[in-house]
């Protein structure tokens, strides 16, 4: 049954808010795969954020039309579907492959990653790459590990130092008059500034991680 100018407006719209604004998007053939196994294909994809699509062409390219899947309109020919995502881009590329193996006849026709067109070819070497979560995982440990050291570093300073502060203090009541000669109290100023940077930059930059684990997620 044809469709009708508000079925293809409704399309369009569709098209528009969904693959067109999607940084990462793959460009499928399936002639010749099944019902049950698009429906396979569709739960995999969407267990990595992303989303399956079949498209028509015309309306599709009409949709693109200035976008940056534009770039791979060449590609909008015969049947086509269109796997796109907002999130990791390597895992839904991981997914695709790995369901080629099981099923060969889906076809990489071309990718779009991070708004860049990418060969058919480039599509099993991203699959290859280590996932989003395994890069943030290795940037923590790089980042915590020093920072553990530091920390410690920082915790035994007043350990150490927690003898002479105490034979200092005991010569001036009020720990002043050793600190600068002229017992007006700035020695003690810089002691409590010492101290409240030494038990803050710990925590600081553990907030800088979670901010930062919290930002790539």
């Amino acid at each position: 049954m044809p469709l009708t100018r508000a079925d293809k407006e409704k399309l369009i719209a569709e098209y528009q808010e969904g693959l067109a604004v999607a940084p990462h998007a793959f460009l499928l053939g399936f002639k010749g795969i099944t019902v049950p196994q698009v429906t396979e294909l569709r739960n995999r994809v969407r267990s990595t954020g992303g989303e399956y699509l079949v498209v028509k062409n015309n309306l599709a390219l009409r949709a693109i039309d200035s976008t940056a899947l534009a770039e791979l309109e060449q590609h909008f020919a015969g049947p086509t579907a269109v796997v796109y995502s907002a999130k990791d881009p390597v895992a839904l590329a991981k997914a695709l492959t790995d369901f080629a193996k099981e099923v060969p006849a889906i076809e990489f026709k071309a990718g779009m990653v991070e708004r860049r067109a990418v060969a058919a070819a480039q599509i099993k070497e991203i699959a290859q790459l280590p996932s989003r979560e395994q890069l943030i995982a290795k940037l923590l440990y790089l980042l915590q590990s020093p920072i553990a050291r530091f920390a410690g570093v920082l915790a035994a300073v007043p350990q150490r130092n927690g003898h002479g502060a105490k034979v200092r203090n005991g010569h001036n009541g009020n720990g002043n008059g050793h600190s600068n000669g002229n017992g007006n109290g700035n020695g003690h100023g810089r002691n409590g500034s010492n101290g409240a940077h030494a038990h803050s930059v710990p925590g600081i930059v553990t907030a800088k991680i979670d901010s930062l684990g919290e930002d790539l997620e």
